[in-house]
């Protein structure tokens, strides 16, 4: 995740389905989960803060000619995120907003470091710094900058700091929790839905779990996956959030895999 990106219509996927699945909406009969964000916080070099990436804000204009496109979806999440495009593109601001209420953050970027002494993983020390600021949470958020790790990627390698280790997936299931992780698609052959598969079947595979992961696509702005790993006592109310929130945006935009 980068300040430039805060507020794009990535955000509106992401939080639209967190704060469905953590019971936040006014609609939800579920119990409330207490939610943690661990943002995978990253800052561009020189080459990369010239890309695009970050400038899919159009969706917010959308109200004045299509007010019922977003608005209808989630109308505070949708006024929040224009006020943080508007005012400060930073995750600071949009915490600030209090679109999930409790929830824990963590973006400490400046303890992702990849040391060169051999045998040391600061990545792992900041992860368990991470880990131990999301104890009390029901449901943790895993933001990345791309997603789950791809394959022979190692984390003393810098561009690590953009990806989720399934060990550290299975750090927060372990301690029974259910887990929610921003995958981008397309860094991988397939369809989305293939790649959302492929994943699946890895975290399911190495991490031994007792409850079947399913995934959510969003399509806007590119295709974005959200693999879902639910703990067993969160099971029910993450299925009937994830089925009332595919129904109410539609299939052409954010889908159940």
């Amino acid at each position: 995740m980068q300040d430039r990106y805060t507020g794009d219509v990535g955000d509106f996927g992401k939080f639209g389905l967190l704060r469905h699945l953590c019971g936040e909406m006014a609609q939800d009969a579920h119990p409330h989960l207490t939610p943690g964000v661990i943002w995978y916080k990253t800052d561009p070099g020189k080459k990369e803060g010239e890309s695009p990436h970050g400038k899919f804000i159009n969706y917010l204009q959308t109200a004045i000619k299509k007010p019922r496109l977003y608005m209808e979806c989630d109308e505070p999440l949708f006024t929040a995120l224009a006020r943080v495009v508007k005012k400060n593109r930073t995750i600071e601001a949009m915490e600030a907003e209090d679109l999930l209420p409790g929830a824990a953050y963590w973006s400490k970027d400046e303890n992702v470091r990849h040391g060169k002494k051999k045998g040391t993983c600061p990545r792992a020390d900041w992860f368990q710094s991470a880990f131990e600021a999301t104890a009390k949470c029901d449901i943790v958020f895993l933001d990345p900058d791309n997603g789950m790790e791809c394959i022979n990627l190692r984390p003393t390698r810098g561009e690590s700091r953009k990806y989720v280790f399934r060990c550290e997936v299975g750090k927060l299931i372990k301690r029974g929790q259910s887990v929610v992780v921003y995958h981008h698609t397309g860094r991988r052959g397939g369809t989305a839905k293939q790649q959302v598969q492929w994943h699946l079947k890895k975290l399911r595979d190495q991490l031994s779990l007792a409850q079947d992961p399913f995934g959510v696509l969003f399509h806007r702005g590119g295709t974005r996956a959200f693999l879902i790993l639910p703990a067993q006592e969160h099971l029910p109310s993450a299925l009937g959030a994830n089925k009332h929130l595919c129904h109410e945006v539609g299939t052409g935009r954010m889908e159940s895999r």
